[in-house]
């Protein structure tokens, strides 16, 4: 793994560009909607938590260049809705974020499991909000990027995977699983893409980072001096990710604030 340090002047070259990113209403989807604004970028973001999406506007004081709407990337339509949005509102994309994500939800193999139990078609929202979301927003953006950028220069998309992505996740194993598909749907296309359809495609890769889904690991984390990220020390990556144009099929693990390319 070679070492990879972000530059904070990549926040003023992003400047009236135009991004469409998904779960933009917490954690680190939250962060990356507040750099790009101070950035001065016109942002669209999506996300099913509405009140903390219209709580993040109201702090930011109701900017005009951030547009909310409500989604579930659950659903390909929402998808399709979010892109037709940005485009009806600047006529043009020039980067998309794919970060909406949820955590392990019901235990498809726990060793309670008997039989009465398994006739019950078991939770597959990890899986379709993880994988599957991700999957149907690369497959609309690719067109939409595509399209606006004939002759221009390469465009980005950057999906959001895990460290769950890239090594063992004991205990959960759905959200590992799903995990491991953005990295193998990031590396599917990365040979690709540049010339097929004038993109570059990424992956970000956190260890344990401070949101919502970790807060009660937190504390003993921090007991363990384990690595600790902040949510806005992943959004920074993921800026610059946006406009590293040399930068494609790469694979970021993040850990204590410190990035590595995978």
């Amino acid at each position: 793994m070679s070492l990879f340090a972000p530059s904070k002047d990549t926040l003023e070259s992003l400047r009236d560009k135009v991004i469409v990113l998904t779960g933009g209403a917490n954690g680190i989807g939250a962060s990356t909607v507040n750099l790009l604004h101070n950035a001065g970028a016109c942002v669209v973001f999506g996300d099913t938590d509405t009140c903390n999406a219209e709580k993040l506007i109201s702090e930011l004081r109701s900017p005009p260049n951030i547009t909310f709407i409500e989604m579930d990337v659950n659903f390909y339509t929402d998808n399709l809705e979010i892109f037709k949005t940005a485009l009806s509102r600047y006529s043009h994309i020039d980067y998309a974020i794919s970060i909406a994500g949820v955590t392990e939800s019901g235990s498809w193999f726990s060793p309670s499991l008997i039989r009465n139990d398994i006739e019950a078609t078991p939770s597959c929202r990890t899986l379709n909000v993880n994988l599957l979301g991700p999957a149907y927003f690369t497959r609309v953006i690719s067109v939409y990027l595509a399209e606006n950028r004939p002759g221009g220069p390469v465009g980005s998309i950057t999906l959001l995977s895990s460290i769950a992505g890239l090594e063992n996740a004991p205990y959960i194993p759905i959200y590992g699983t799903s995990k491991h598909g953005i990295i193998g749907l990031m590396r599917s296309l990365r040979s690709h893409f540049p010339d097929t359809h004038g993109l570059r495609v990424n992956a970000i890769c956190p260890y344990i980072t401070d949101t919502a889904l970790t807060a009660n690991l937190k504390a003993r984390w921090l007991e363990e001096k384990l690595p600790w990220n902040e949510a806005v020390d992943v959004a920074t990556v993921i800026l610059n990710v946006l406009r590293q144009y040399g930068m494609n099929g790469k694979a970021l693990y993040i850990a204590g604030g410190k990035v590595w390319e995978v």
